[in-house]
């Protein structure tokens, strides 16, 4: 009797790995969420992990304090380059007292995807320092696609020679800028 349970458990548990391959597994898409990335996390558990991220992962902004983490992050140097950040919702920075994403020394090198959602209440700026592997876009309006792309010194002169960049807010500070540093190489990457 004892080795006819033995033998009877034995089928039952072989019948049990076979059937275990032939089951239904769920899809990889499954893990994508309504966004269309594949989440790896939040930007604050990235931000409290030992290692950094790798090209090719994704991380939601779901509020202020994820926003302000990416800032801490790139603060500390480490890797942005081909990492997307992704908005979940609306995120409200009326709280927010920082200088924004990326310093002096780092730079946020991945893609920040608005997903059409957008970053209101800024104090100051989003982005401090984008460097030129950035990319900024669908941010409010999922129609609007903004590339962060450094410009030589004489291609932001002709933009403002040519008018490509209107009298603006923008537009007054670049002339004073390149009236009072006039002795840059044409060649060297405006900063």
């Amino acid at each position: 009797m004892k080795n006819g349970f033995k033998r009877a458990l034995s089928m039952l548990l072989c019948l049990t790995m076979v059937l275990g391959l032939f089951c239904y597994a769920p899809e990889a898409s499954a893990l994508v969420d309504s966004s269309g990335y594949e989440c790896t996390g939040s930007v604050e558990q990235l931000l409290r992990a030992s290692s950094d991220a790798v090209a090719g992962q994704c991380y939601r902004i779901v509020n202020n304090d994820d926003i302000i983490a990416l800032a801490d992050y790139v603060a500390a140097g480490r890797n942005t380059k081909g990492v997307t950040f992704y908005l979940k919702a609306d995120v409200d920075m009326r709280r927010n007292t920082g200088n924004g994403i990326g310093t002096d020394k780092y730079a946020f090198e991945g893609t920040l995807d608005g997903c059409g959602y957008a970053v209101v209440g800024l104090i100051t700026y989003l982005f401090k320092n984008a460097g030129s592997n950035a990319v900024i876009m669908n941010l409010g309006d999922p129609t609007e696609d903004l590339r962060v792309h450094l410009l030589t010194r004489a291609e932001v002169l002709e933009l403002l020679r040519t008018d490509r960049i209107r009298q603006s807010l923008m537009a007054a500070p670049l002339w004073r800028y390149f009236a009072e540093n006039p002795a840059s190489p044409e060649g060297s990457r405006a900063k």
